[in-house]
């Protein structure tokens, strides 16, 4: 029977982990207060040195929701804080705010007329210029407080800080956001083999996960982790991975396509990574990545552990391509269930744990 001592031992010892966690997330985001005025915001947008990253450029007000901003302003609401960063050719890149924002420069300098407004009706049809010349100085005198961001913000960061804090509500997914912001050879790759018909078939998914990109976020998971295991380190199979898949793939992707920039080569050696793996399934599983039930659905952490544990034992002992192990007696184990299961499925023992099972039984080590 557990002890009151153990159980408060285990309880401090959470709590340390907790605090610690903390405060590494906390150190990912340092920034500056500044004040902006409109007239410069605005004129900032119209030049281009303020700009609006890919990855949100789709996602834009109506109407309705430009004119209810335009009359908040007007009225002195406040107005929520606006984050940049600044690249290395010194312009800001917009990493939430974007929508209000291009507004303003639309209604100030691109003939935008107001919309229905809800307390200041009198301004309906109304454009920037049919206001007084005072009124025009007063607007573009306002200040709106913004957060400038320290220039080592990584990637990553910036796109989980768009996609928790974005106030147009419309949130971008991963695929989208890495498409945007990591463009290069890696990222095409991806894209070419979530369009693959045969991995199309071996992934039945719903036809939202398949606008969301499911695949692609496959595809790159099955890359991150391969490149980036190592096999004389089974107490960390993957360099660098702390129970965040999403900084982790930004991480490899980003790393990657400056690589693949440089090497060419690698853009072959891992789509035949990825054909030999897919090859290797259809031959050993005959479900592919689907449970026995054949659900319409590919569960991440059960892709996870058949795709990337093939892909490493075949690393290990390329003849597995030529004489697929059977599988007949752990597949539909209890073992593999629980290796599986959602639960907790990000945490690294979960994702080293499913992957090292369907690794070793394949390897015949279990």
């Amino acid at each position: 029977m557990t002890s009151i001592i153990e159980k408060q031992q285990k309880i401090d010892t959470k709590q340390e982990v907790s605090e610690k966690q903390i405060l590494q997330a906390a150190n990912l985001v340092r920034f500056n207060v500044i004040d902006y005025s409109l007239e410069h915001l605005v004129k900032k947008v119209k030049d281009k040195e303020y700009y609006v990253p890919d990855y949100q450029r789709e996602f834009t007000w109506d109407k309705k929701k430009k004119s209810r901003f335009i009359e908040s302003v007007m009225i002195g609401l406040p107005i929520p804080f606006l984050f940049f960063w600044q690249d290395k050719e010194g312009n800001f890149e917009i990493v939430d705010g974007s929508q209000r924002l291009r507004t303003l420069e639309e209604f100030v300098n691109q003939d935008f007329k107001l919309g229905d407004l809800s307390i200041l009706t009198s301004l309906k049809g109304m454009k920037f210029n049919d206001l007084s010349a005072s009124r025009r100085k007063k607007f573009l005198s306002q200040s709106i407080r913004g957060i400038l961001l320290e220039n080592d913000t990584s990637t990553s960061t910036r796109t989980e800080m768009f996609n928790r804090i974005n106030t147009g509500g419309s949130k971008a997914n991963e695929a989208e956001v890495r498409r945007g912001s990591l463009p290069g050879l890696i990222t095409e790759l991806v894209v070419e083999l979530a369009n693959n018909e045969q991995f199309i078939a071996m992934t039945p998914i719903s036809k939202s996960l398949v606008d969301k990109r499911e695949r692609e976020e496959l595809v790159i998971r099955f890359f991150a982790y391969t490149s980036r295991y190592t096999p004389n380190n089974e107490e960390q199979l993957f360099v660098g991975y702390k129970d965040r898949p999403r900084e982790f793939i930004y991480d490899y992707l980003e790393e990657a396509n400056r690589e693949a920039a440089k090497k060419e080569l690698i853009i072959s050696t891992l789509r035949t990574r990825f054909i030999q793996m897919m090859d290797f399934v259809t031959a050993t599983f005959p479900n592919r990545f689907q449970k026995p039930t054949l659900a319409k659905q590919v569960p991440r952490a059960r892709y996870e552990a058949i795709a990337i544990g093939s892909a490493l034992a075949i690393q290990q002992n390329p003849l597995l391509l030529n004489s697929p192990p059977s599988i007949d007696k752990w597949m539909d184990s209890e073992d593999f269930t629980t290796a599986t299961t959602s639960d907790g499925a990000n945490t690294r023992s979960k994702l080293e744990g499913r992957i090292k099972f369907v690794r070793d039984n394949l390897l015949g080590i279990n």
